[in-house]
């Protein structure tokens, strides 16, 4: 029975250092060009539309030690992609030995396509009227000649 486990063991070893040579002969560079392969493959395997779309503006750059430096438009990009585990799972199967680490950089300024919404600001019945009377003098001879009060 001792030669038996022996046996088992000696072949779990034996497995082991071949699932771990097959790992070493399939590992990927860590460059530009092979991240940038990894992670279009797992873009265009994404279902979710908002996901994908995440993934294709968000910019790459390679940095030594396993460092991935992405720069996206804004925070919900940003959230979407750190949610993603099938990435880093992707990662992690490709670049086997590389510790990974990503760095989010969130800058508008990056994306020119991009517009950003001015944001509206509301203005009361007062401030309309005189925006009103600034663009048509002859609205103030209206509220003249008619007597027209302003309700508050």
């Amino acid at each position: 029975m001792g030669l038996q486990i022996s046996a088992n063991i000696s072949d779990l070893l034996n497995q082991i250092k071949e699932d771990e040579a097959e790992k070493e002969r399939t590992k990927k560079e860590w460059t530009q060009v092979t991240v940038e392969e990894v992670w279009k493959e797992y873009s265009s395997k994404v279902d979710s539309k908002s996901t994908k779309n995440s993934l294709d503006i968000a910019r790459l750059k390679v940095l030594p030690d396993g460092v991935l430096h992405i720069t996206i438009p804004n925070k919900v990009n940003r959230e979407t992609i750190k949610s993603e585990l099938g990435l880093v799972d992707k990662f992690r199967e490709v670049f086997v030995g590389t510790d990974l680490r990503y760095e989010f950089e969130v800058n508008i300024d990056a994306f020119p396509e991009f517009e950003v919404e001015e944001k509206k600001i509301e203005l009361t019945p007062i401030e309309k009227l005189e925006v009103l009377k600034q663009k048509n003098p002859l609205v103030t001879k209206l509220i003249n000649t008619f007597d027209l009060k302003l309700s508050k």
